[in-house]
C-alpha cells in the first residue's frame, strides 16, 4: 500500500466531511461501556499505564474493544522509554558518548507519537475530533454553571425582570 493509510469511517465522520464526498461504509467497531484487557506482554508498569490511557481515551468516547492490543503496545512503548530515559541518567556525563541508546530512545519517541496520535492523545489529532455534544439535564446545577442549563425552570415560563 503506498501513501497514507486510509482513514476509517467513523474518525472521517468525527472529524466532519469537509469535502462533502460520500463517506464508504466501513466496519466501524462500537464504544463500548468496559475497559479492553491489557496484554499479556506488559508488566505491571506497563498495565498500569495501560489503565489510565485506557481510562483517557474511554472519556473521550472513542475506545471500542479491539483497541487493546494497540494501547497495550502504547502502554509498552512508554515504559521501554521511561526506562531508556532512566538508563541515560545513570550513565550521566557518559550518556552522550552512547548513542545507540539515543538512537533506541529516539525511535521509541516516534512510535509513541504515532499512537498517540492513533488514539487522539496530541493536542492537534484531538482538535481533528468531533465527538457529538452529550445531552445535558437542565436541573443539573453543574451543567447551569457551566451554561448548560436554564437555572431549573422550565422554558415556558416567563422571566422575571
Amino acid at each position: 500500500m503506498r501513501g497514507r493509510p486510509s482513514k476509517p469511517s467513523y474518525i472521517k465522520l468525527l472529524e466532519g466531511n469537509p469535502g462533502h464526498r460520500p463517506i464508504k461504509p466501513t466496519f466501524t467497531p462500537k464504544h463500548i461501556d468496559t475497559m479492553p484487557e491489557p496484554a499479556d506482554f506488559l508488566d505491571r508498569e506497563g498495565r498500569k499505564i495501560f489503565k489510565q490511557l485506557a481510562r483517557d481515551v474511554h472519556e473521550m468516547g472513542i475506545l471500542s474493544k479491539v483497541d487493546g492490543l494497540a494501547l497495550s503496545m502504547l502502554a509498552n512503548s512508554i515504559v521501554i522509554y521511561w526506562r531508556l530515559t532512566q538508563e541515560l541518567e545513570k550513565l550521566g556525563d557518559k550518556a552522550y558518548e552512547d548513542t545507540q541508546i539515543q538512537r533506541i530512545k529516539g525511535k521509541f519517541a516516534d512510535q509513541i507519537l504515532v499512537l498517540c496520535r492513533e488514539f487522539g492523545l496530541t493536542p492537534a489529532s484531538r482538535q481533528r475530533i468531533h465527538l457529538p455534544e452529550k445531552k445535558v439535564d437542565k436541573n443539573d446545577f453543574w451543567a447551569r454553571l457551566a451554561g448548560g442549563g436554564t437555572g431549573g425552570r422550565d422554558d415556558d415560563e416567563p422571566v422575571e425582570q
